[in-house]
């Protein structure tokens, strides 16, 4: 199991967990950061790796614990 604390993620990484927190949608976020929502997908997957997650509620709380997101 990797560590909150060592986990490394992208500046974009990290603005997609802050949409995905608030509770925005593919859509929405691909909206709000003018990009497509297969990229979208593709961010929120390399980050729920890079975390070990086992779902995107699962990631969202462990970057809430590892103060990563506020």
């Amino acid at each position: 199991m990797t560590s909150v604390e060592t986990v490394r993620i992208t500046p974009r990484e990290k603005e997609i967990l802050k949409l995905v927190a608030a509770g925005k949608t593919g859509w929405e976020m691909s909206t709000i950061l003018a990009l497509s929502e297969h990229t979208i997908r593709s961010h929120i997957l390399s980050a729920k790796r890079k975390f070990d997650a086992m779902t995107i509620a699962h990631m969202v709380a462990l970057a809430f614990r590892g103060k990563i997101i506020e």
